[in-house]
């Protein structure tokens, strides 16, 4: 399927913070903010996008959730790329890929610096740099797997820059580092606590296997089993394995048909049959969505992807 542009109405949302997305956006016309906290002031923060700009990358090519909420201000035009295809479109392009690696690191460079201040100011001018910076912030912050994935872009896109070498390095001692007795704790003792702290750092192929380890053990009480059975088909959700997500979800509702999340269930199944270009079941399932669901975040995102779907028809 290739890239399409999707038009937003004044006020709907691209995306929210805290999600996670295998897309890339490129503002084709209009107008959108970037609305985030700053983390020393607390205050609110509106980054306007330029036509022409691309946004969503940090979370999109680092695998991460996103640290912002991406308003539309008046209708808009969005071009979205799947990370394969947008990797595809950079690919022997040196100009767009410089003008990507800025905006990365930039993004990236926003956060960190909000945070200790750890990153120089002129990240921003070698993207090269600044993405080497970034596993090593990682890295120094007790973070394997965002600094493997950021290390790991360094290396796609610079297998012979001047930092490639470090790069190697610091993968190898990523590698070999002994885990820390917490993180071993929780591989030998999952609990539905630890999963959830689990997704919500984003780490949802670990936290995917705590739950499984949890539902096939003897020590669940039964009233747990309906909600590790959701989180078990959210994490597939996030891993982008849409068709057993789908499933897991149906199966749910057949086991459990007063679930107490039926709303967000239902929400999920009609993410995943939208992603599966199911339009009818998308539809059936975002509508019983959005008439139960009391995350108002949810719900919103609930009916963009609704008028979207309708609008394709």
């Amino acid at each position: 399927m290739p890239p399409k542009a999707v038009t937003y109405n004044p006020n709907s949302i691209v995306y929210f913070k805290g999600d996670k997305s295998g897309f890339v956006y490129v503002l084709q016309s209009g107008q959108i903010s970037l609305n985030y906290t700053d983390l020393q002031t607390g205050q609110e923060v509106h980054d306007l996008i330029q036509t022409g700009e691309f946004f969503g990358v940090k979370a999109a090519l680092g695998g991460y959730t996103h640290d912002e909420t991406a308003q539309v201000l008046v209708e808009s035009k969005v071009v979205q790329f799947r990370v394969s295809e947008f990797e595809a479109l950079i690919s022997g392009n040196q100009r767009l890929l410089s003008k990507m690696m800025r905006v990365f690191s930039t993004q990236l460079r926003r956060i960190h610096n909000q945070v200790q201040g750890l990153m120089s100011s002129d990240i921003s001018a070698d993207p090269e740099l600044g993405l080497f910076e970034v596993g090593r912030y990682y890295q120094k912050e007790g973070d394997p797997l965002k600094a493997r994935a950021a290390f790991k872009k360094y290396l796609s896109y610079y297998p012979h820059g001047t930092y490639a070498a470090g790069v190697q390095k610091a993968m190898q001692e990523l590698n070999t580092a002994p885990h820390r007795k917490e993180d071993a704790d929780e591989v030998e003792a999952p609990t539905l606590f630890i999963c959830r702290k689990k997704m919500d750092r984003g780490e949802y192929q670990e936290a995917y296997k705590g739950l499984r380890l949890l539902y096939k053990g003897e020590n669940l009480p039964r009233e747990e089993k309906p909600e590790v059975e959701l989180l078990l088909g959210i994490c597939l959700f996030q891993l982008n394995k849409y068709k057993e997500a789908a499933a897991q979800f149906t199966s749910l509702v057949k086991k459990y048909p007063r679930h107490g999340q039926l709303d967000v269930i239902c929400y999920y199944l009609g993410l995943a049959y939208r992603e599966l270009d199911d339009r009818e079941k998308a539809m059936g399932f975002l509508t019983k969505a959005i008439t139960m669901l009391k995350d108002n975040q949810k719900k919103s995102r609930a009916s963009e992807v609704l008028q979207e779907l309708k609008e394709m028809g």
